[in-house]
């Protein structure tokens, strides 16, 4: 009796366990609909273009990350930009600003120095020395943009993290349909209003999506991950229009003041 005991035990736990991991694999699993992306391949150019951003300051002399999100490197121009959104480390900023890096699929870590943000947008745009911008991996950079329809298929990407970890999981690019539109008019200091493009996605985000692209069928940019309802039915990303205007904004000022553009 006891002996049938424990085999039942072990077939139960071991019903419970598969459960588990069923569960926990449900959000990846919707990704191999389409046959576009997988987040299981790494070599998948939908991945390859989605960044892991991990944020920490400085205790003493111990470093502790503080907050994990997503990112990507777009080519504008001659330039290449590094992109999140400003929430994944703003909270952070106390007097200093914290360390902020980027590590590609491979996991080559870069670390970035912040040269503008649009708060209203919730972008953060950020640069690499020189010497390391010989580094980044020609497949990982996002060298087009486009505008997402209604009714478009999208794809949202970023890397997963489990809630409390202190690194990141997988990266992931869900396949996601835009649904609507909303613009906000916001007051610029010393020019005219700004217009904000947010696009509602059906299907919602993953906890660390925050900052990672949006892409469309051709890889082209159509925004970056912002915002999951508080149901998880629906995400909202901001237009890659802001993007630019950040980006046309920023080179605006830089030739204002006389200073270099930096590289890369």
């Amino acid at each position: 009796m006891k002996r049938s005991t424990a085999v039942l035990m072990v077939i139960l736990m071991s019903i419970i366990i598969a459960c588990f991991l069923i569960n926990k694999s449900k959000a990846y699993d919707e990704t191999k609909q389409g046959g576009i992306v997988s987040s299981f391949d790494i070599k998948n150019p939908f991945l390859q273009k989605t960044y892991s951003v991990v944020v920490s300051t400085l205790h003493g002399k111990e470093k502790e990350i503080v907050s994990l999100g997503s990112g990507f490197a777009l080519q504008s121009g001659s330039k290449i930009y590094f992109i999140t959104a400003y929430h994944v480390f703003s909270k952070y900023i106390n007097g200093n600003m914290p360390t902020i890096d980027f590590y590609d699929y491979r996991g080559t870590m870069y670390t970035m120095q912040l040269i503008a943000k649009d708060t209203d947008a919730d972008i953060a745009l950020f640069t690499i020395p020189q010497k390391d911008a010989r580094r980044i991996l020609p497949e990982t950079i996002i060298t087009a943009t486009g505008i997402a329809d209604i009714d478009e298929a999208v794809y949202a990407c970023g890397f997963v993290y489990a809630l409390g970890a202190k690194g990141p999981l997988l990266p992931a690019c869900l396949p996601r349909t835009a649904r609507g539109k909303v613009e906000k008019q916001v007051a610029r200091d010393g020019g005219p209003n700004e217009t904000l493009h947010y696009v509602i996605i059906e299907g919602g985000l993953e906890y660390g999506f925050s900052g990672g692209p949006m892409l469309n069928k051709d890889k082209a940019l159509v925004g970056v991950n912002v915002m999951v309802t508080r149901a998880g039915q629906f995400g909202i990303f901001i237009s890659s229009k802001n993007i630019n205007a950040l980006i046309v904004s920023y080179m605006s000022t830089l030739k204002e003041d006389g200073r270099t553009i930096p590289t890369p």
